[in-house]
């Protein structure tokens, strides 16, 4: 008798943006209830089971291993005339371990940077962790370590993922890195030289557990429209001119359908954008991990105390890797503009608004597109590190084999076909 592959369901997990949900929740779920499958990739050997001992060495051995090493031998070099492809994950937040959500989506980013390959072109495949912030912060306090100590942990598990996973990225950056650093204060800089960087003072609601001010309009039931809790703050701020950049992102998105994917997902940004666009506060003084602010030399030491708004040094780290500010470095000039940034539907506004903005700003090329997928959900709530309804990555795969995993989670979602 043929034992089964998927059995009963322990979760209800969905992907929101998915037609299939109702297969999703039958299938991917019972992989949690099904009996052990170790399989293999051809040439490898088969995955022992996960235990935490076992757990631990791979993660510390993640910190020093190149990249993909698996992966990286199976792909042939591009050819000298290869078109570039450059394809990004969001790089993903160390306020606590990963989960699915993070391995699908530099699962999918794997899938079009191999399929890229196969069809000859020359991929760049980037993924990494954002590690600055007050969550960040708060978080390591918790734990009882120092923040660097904290990412430094935290981040190794999710490079981990990519021999697990079998990813074939080219590369994993960290926002603590010197070389990101020297390019988000690069761009400070080119910003306010712009005159789009001034100084204020901010007050309104502020969620820590998004990283992101919003309005009172904005919010549902005292709570923002994630469900994260706000708190009112006052604090001194540097802001950057968004507002005038309204009219030439709107132009942008109307004039380039293909640039937010899928369609719908355009269309939420447009609608979003229609009452304007205000200033946006891109400081923070109230807590210390974090980029500091460049001194302003018609300012002499206004800047002191402050650090960069997480999303402005998160969103740089494209450009990092790229060799900005360094804008005649041959992977600048081979890779930028990004050909794709993948993403969660409910960090869409930051790479859709925000981002442009800020390269229209620093008179950078915009990316050629953003996708927008859906979030993993259980029992119908949005999976979260913060609300504590994760599912671990590793053990999927340990128990039920690395290609099996794959295959099922990008096969589920028909909206990431259409990118």
């Amino acid at each position: 008798m043929r034992r089964p592959l998927l059995a009963v369901s322990l979760f209800a997990i969905t992907t929101s943006s998915s037609a299939s949900a109702t297969r999703l929740s039958m299938g991917l779920t019972a992989l949690a209830a099904a009996p052990p499958v170790v399989m293999r990739r051809r040439g490898a050997a088969a995955v022992p089971p996960l235990v935490p001992a076992a757990a631990a060495a791979a993660v510390a051995a993640a910190r020093t291993r190149p990249i993909c090493a698996t992966a990286a031998t199976t792909m042939p070099p591009p050819a000298a005339d290869a078109p570039p492809f450059y394809i990004t994950t969001p790089i993903y937040y160390v306020n606590g371990q990963p989960h699915i959500g993070h391995a699908y989506t530099t699962l999918a980013c794997d899938v079009l940077a191999r399929f890229k390959r196969l069809d000859g072109y020359d991929v760049k495949f980037l993924t990494g962790t954002d590690e600055h912030g007050q969550k960040v912060e708060q978080t390591a306090v918790a734990a009882g370590e120092t923040p660097i100590a904290f990412a430094n942990r935290v981040s190794a598990t999710f490079r981990a993922l990519l021999d697990t996973y079998d990813f074939s990225c080219d590369e994993f950056i960290r926002t603590t890195e010197p070389r990101h650093y020297e390019a988000v204060q690069a761009l400070w800089c080119k910003l306010r030289d712009a005159g789009d960087i001034y100084l204020g003072a901010y007050e309104g609601w502020y969620s820590v557990r998004d990283e992101c001010f919003y309005g009172e309009d904005e919010l549902v039931d005292g709570k923002a429209p994630t469900g994260a809790l706000v708190e009112w703050v006052v604090e001194s701020s540097y802001f950057f001119r968004l507002s005038k950049y309204a009219e030439p992102i709107a132009r942008h998105i109307e004039s380039h359908p293909e640039f937010i994917r899928p369609a719908g997902r355009r269309n939420e940004v447009l609608s979003f954008m229609r009452d304007g666009l205000r200033d946006l506060s891109i400081s923070r003084t109230t807590f210390g991990w974090g980029v500091p602010v460049p001194e302003d030399p018609m300012s002499p030491g206004a800047h002191e105390g402050h650090v960069m708004y997480v999303w402005l040094d998160a969103l740089t780290n494209y450009l990092t890797a790229v060799g900005y500010p360094h804008t005649s470095a041959s992977q600048y000039e081979r890779y930028w503009p990004a050909s794709v940034h993948m993403v969660g539907k409910d960090i869409l506004r930051f790479h859709a608004i925000y981002w442009p903005a800020f390269l229209l700003a620093a008179g950078l090329p915009l990316p050629q597109r953003l996708f927008a997928h859906g979030w993993w959900t259980v029992n119908g709530e949005k999976m979260s590190k913060s609300v504590g309804n994760v599912i671990e990555p590793v053990g999927l795969v340990q128990r039920y084999g690395c290609d099996q995993v794959r295959y099922f989670m990008v096969s589920a979602n028909e909206p990431l076909m259409s990118l």
